[in-house]
Parts: structure tokens; C-alpha cells; sequence
């Protein structure tokens, strides 16, 4: 070939290798630009296939989760996952042997298994951190319920604040639950009148039991074992303890039922009004012995008896007191209550009250110039100060093994007392 040719053919190859290049840039430019318009392509991976995908989609439709929301019941849950009413019936009968639906709180988590689509095989609820109740269907093709247990850690933990404003708030701060605080109220009310004695700066100490998963998850507060108040000067401290046949109650660190006699006040959250003595009658206009003392509240708050008895009187009575009850604990004392709005139910002359019970509920019957409770404690019938009234323990202490097993437990909240202080 000759040298002009040669050369020539040489720059016809090159020319078509940069035009083939252009074409392919191109080519690539416009692919790009087009998968840019274009809707999203998911091209499966190694740890993402289709079939996988596939997989989870069914395994949701079969294993649904649901939360309980406002306004929803079971009932309604199992509609929204498409389990006939039959079906739903007979699955809600089963856990409600175990456990009333309606009590299901906002937030609890339904979960469900299917067998097919259509056939529901399971119901699981948690009930709470320790307990859940799984419903499943049996060979007889009927549905039965039972307990799933969860195993929990119980450890002690103490708390300790100063009293603020009240001895509520200050409490629920300890994250102590409503109920514990109230049983705490009821303990210490034999000792403490909460709306007098605590002032601020008075202390609150509590140690409880607290329950934990084995991954180490909080699950719910328990009882509380020991607690001391401090009111001043003194030091009030009570043990919760369980005796070996099973009965539950607070006692002192000398083993002694903390129960006196008498509760120191009949009302809850009251405040005193009228002492016992010779005062001015706000409506007779003159002065006139008070023989019992008055406590502010509102209608309808429970009156409750001061001490376990016999109901000797109940009624209606014209004049000064309106509705009245009178309560004959022993040969030497009586209580009287007056003003009250209504009787609770079952309150009649001649049957037994127990301590603590609601026999009536705040009023303003009678000669009263707004609601209150007019309360008087009666010795060998003669009229005394309720104030002044000195309260007898009770005769129920721990004695013989019980009290074996209550000195061990006493010290062993000592020794975690003298670990943790």
C-alpha cells in the first residue's frame, strides 16, 4: 500500500474509534437522564431478595400487630383484622375468663397469628410486665386461654425526700404508685393527722420492691416494705410484713400491730373548723358548748368509722345534727357523726362496722352554715376532746415464729438500709 494511502486508513480507523466513543457517551448520558425521569427501580440484593420480600410482606398479613387506641375494644380490633364475628365471640369469651377486656388499657399491643388468611390460630395480650394471656385454637377447633408468666428480678431500692407542700406530691416524686401512697396515708394515720402534723421539711423515707426482666427491663414497682416518716422531732417508722399463714400487715420495729383503737381522724383531706369547748354558735347567735369538732369538705366526701363497733343509732334527726350515726365500739366508747348528706349502703341500726369502713358521706343537714362533719367521741357517755383523746394500741402482736421471722426480715431491710444510706 502506498504511503498516502496508508495514512489515509489510518485516519479513517481513528476517526470511526472517536465517533464509536462519542456514540457510547452519549448513549450513557441519555440513560442516565432517562432513569432520572423514570420511576424508582429496586434491584434486589444479596440480603434483599424478591422472594424475601415476598416472604415478609406474608409473614405481616399472617403475624399482624395492633394497637389499642381511644375509643377501640377488642372487638373492634379483631373486626380490623377481618376475624368473623363468630370467630371474634368466641375468642373474647376465652380471654375474658382470664381477663375483662374492657379493662385493656390505651397503648396495649394485640398480637395475632393466622394460619391461613382466614383462620385465626392465636391472640396474644401483655396484661403487665410479668404476665401476658395468650388465646390459641385446639384440637377441637374451640379456643381456650391461658397465663404466659413472665420471669421477673425483685430488687430493693430506697427512696428518700423532704416534704414540700404536701405529703402527696412529695410521694408521687418518689414515683411511688397512688395506691401504695394511699395505703401508706391508712398506715400512718393512726400516729399522724396528715392535714395537722406534716409540715414542711418533714422527711419521707420508703424502701420497695422494684421488678425487672432478665435483660434487665423495668417492669413495675412492688410493695412497700418499710417506711419512716419524720414529723418534727419525731420519727415514725413501719414495716410491711406477711405472716407465715399468709395475712398481710404493717407493723413497728417492736413487732406490734401499728392498728390503734381509734383512728385519729374519721375524713380524709378535712380541715378543722370547730374545736371542742364553748364557742359562739354561728346560727343560735350565743355561746354554747361544742361537744365535738368540726371538719370542712366538701358534699359527698366518705365519712368513715373511727373505730370497728355496733351501729346503736341512724337517722334523721330534727334540730341541730340532721342526718346522724352513732357507733358503740365497747362498754366504754362511742363515736357520733352529724350533718351527713346521705347513709352509705346497708347502714342500719345494729350491725357491725369495721375500722376504716364508709358509713356516711359529708353534708350540711341539721344547723349547719355549709358542709362539713360535726364529729364527737363519747366516754361512758360523757362528751370528751376527739383531739385530746389518748388511743390505745391494738392487742395484735407478732409473738413465737411469726416474730422469729419478723426480726430476720427487719434486719435485712436494716443491713440494705445501712448499704444504701
Amino acid at each position: 500500500m502506498k504511503q498516502r494511502e496508508l495514512t489515509e486508513y489510518k485516519y479513517s480507523r481513528a476517526s470511526i474509534a472517536f465517533g464509536a466513543g462519542i456514540f457510547i457517551l452519549c448513549a450513557i448520558l441519555v440513560y442516565k437522564i432517562w432513569l432520572s425521569f423514570s420511576p424508582e427501580i429496586v434491584i434486589p440484593t444479596e440480603s434483599t431478595s424478591i422472594t424475601e420480600s415476598l416472604e415478609l410482606d406474608k409473614d405481616s398479613k399472617l403475624n399482624p400487630e395492633f394497637i389499642i387506641n381511644e375509643g377501640d375494644t377488642l372487638a373492634s380490633i379483631l373486626n380490623e383484622a377481618d376475624v368473623s364475628k363468630s370467630e371474634a365471640a368466641a375468642v373474647i369469651g376465652a380471654f375474658s375468663k382470664k381477663f375483662d377486656p374492657r379493662k385493656l388499657n390505651i397503648g396495649t399491643v394485640v398480637s395475632l397469628k393466622f394460619e391461613s388468611e382466614n383462620i385465626l390460630s392465636s391472640m396474644i395480650i401483655s396484661i403487665s410486665g410479668s404476665k401476658k394471656i395468650e388465646v390459641s385454637r385446639n384440637i377441637n377447633n374451640e379456643f381456650t386461654a391461658f397465663d404466659i408468666v413472665i420471669p421477673l428480678i425483685r430488687k430493693m431500692e430506697r427512696k428518700i425526700t423532704t416534704i414540700k407542700n404536701s405529703f402527696i406530691g412529695s410521694a408521687v416524686e418518689l414515683s411511688i404508685p397512688r395506691n401504695s401512697i394511699m395505703s401508706l396515708i391508712r398506715a400512718f394515720s393512726y400516729d399522724i393527722d396528715f392535714q395537722r402534723d406534716i409540715k414542711s421539711g418533714d422527711k419521707l423515707e420508703v424502701v420497695m420492691d422494684k421488678f425487672y426482666t432478665e435483660d434487665g427491663k423495668f417492669s413495675h414497682n412492688g410493695d412497700i416494705l418499710y417506711s419512716n416518716i419524720t414529723v418534727g422531732n419525731r420519727k415514725i417508722s413501719i414495716y410491711k410484713f406477711t405472716h407465715k399463714d399468709g395475712v398481710t400487715d404493717y407493723y413497728n420495729e417492736k413487732g406490734e400491730n401499728i392498728k390503734k383503737e381509734f383512728l385519729r381522724t374519721p375524713i380524709n383531706a378535712a380541715k378543722i373548723t370547730s374545736k371542742f369547748g364553748m364557742r359562739h354558735h354561728p346560727i343560735l347567735g350565743y355561746s354554747k358548748m361544742h361537744a365535738g369538732i368540726d371538719f370542712a369538705a366538701p358534699i359527698g366526701t366518705p365519712i368513715i368509722a373511727a373505730g370497728g363497733g355496733v351501729v346503736e343509732v341512724v337517722s334523721h334527726q330534727k334540730g341541730n345534727y340532721g342526718r346522724y350515726i352513732r357507733i358503740k365500739h365497747n362498754s366504754k366508747y362511742s363515736t357520733a357523726y352529724a350533718h351527713a348528706s346521705r347513709f352509705a349502703k346497708g347502714i342500719k341500726s345494729g350491725i357491725k362496722v369495721a375500722q376504716g369502713q364508709v358509713i356516711a358521706y359529708v353534708g350540711s343537714t341539721g344547723a349547719t352554715t355549709g358542709p362539713h362533719l360535726h364529729y364527737e367521741v363519747l366516754e361512758n357517755g360523757k362528751h370528751i376532746n376527739p383531739l385530746k383523746f389518748k388511743f390505745s394500741s391494738s392487742s395484735d402482736k407478732l409473738f413465737g415464729k411469726n416474730l422469729e421471722q419478723f426480726k430476720l426480715y427487719k434486719k435485712k431491710i436494716e443491713n440494705y438500709l445501712s448499704l444504701n444510706s
